[in-house]
């Protein structure tokens, strides 16, 4: 078996992926075994629906948890996401030229996700970046259980305090201007 792993002199690197006899690829203890050489098999995986779907666009949104923006104005509203059977890969950015928070209250979140997220827990994915926000603490992305949204939280590193992101938070200087980037896995409902 030919090792794709690039094992160094002293063999110390773990057999990760190896070329079986003939095209099959395998992993791990050869738990999955892939042979190359059968299109039918490969092209069955790659187009069934129920196991995955690649390239997904929807769009995110500020959602307030409670009353709504008198109005919000996107500058760009980019969502994009692919699945592999219950996992859900998703990639976010939102960024607005004027939000006018009316009787928004509560929560921050973003609706609009591409699958409602399972009662999993609080799953976390990364806030990749941000700006103009009506707040100083490091910002922490997690989904919201049974529903396809997700909430913010401020984590506060100088008294260890963890607080959701609110919707006035939005409302840097009375601009509405802000920027947002979150990425990550969640597991979808089914």
């Amino acid at each position: 078996m030919a090792d794709l792993t690039g094992r160094n002199a002293d063999e110390t690197k773990p057999d990760i992926a190896t070329w079986g006899t003939g095209n099959v690829l395998e992993t791990g203890e050869g738990t999955v075994k892939v042979d190359l050489d059968d299109k039918a098999s490969l092209s069955a995986i790659n187009n069934d629906e129920e196991f995955y779907e690649g390239d997904i666009s929807f769009t995110p949104f500020w959602q307030p948890s409670s009353g709504d923006f008198s109005s919000v104005t996107y500058e760009e509203q980019e969502g994009r996401a692919w699945r592999i059977g219950d996992l859900v890969y998703i990639h976010i950015f939102i960024g607005t030229d004027e939000i006018t928070e009316g009787s928004a209250g509560g929560r921050g979140d973003i609706g609009g996700l591409p699958f409602v997220v399972d009662s999993f827990g609080r799953q976390p994915l990364a806030v990749g970046r941000y700006s103009s926000f009506e707040t100083t603490e490091t910002l922490a992305a997690n989904t919201r259980d049974n529903e396809p949204a997700l909430s913010l939280r401020k984590l506060n590193r100088t008294n260890n305090t963890d607080n959701f992101f609110r919707s006035s938070d939005l409302d840097y200087e009375g601009t509405g201007k802000n920027i947002i980037q979150i990425s990550g896995f969640y597991r979808r409902l089914t």
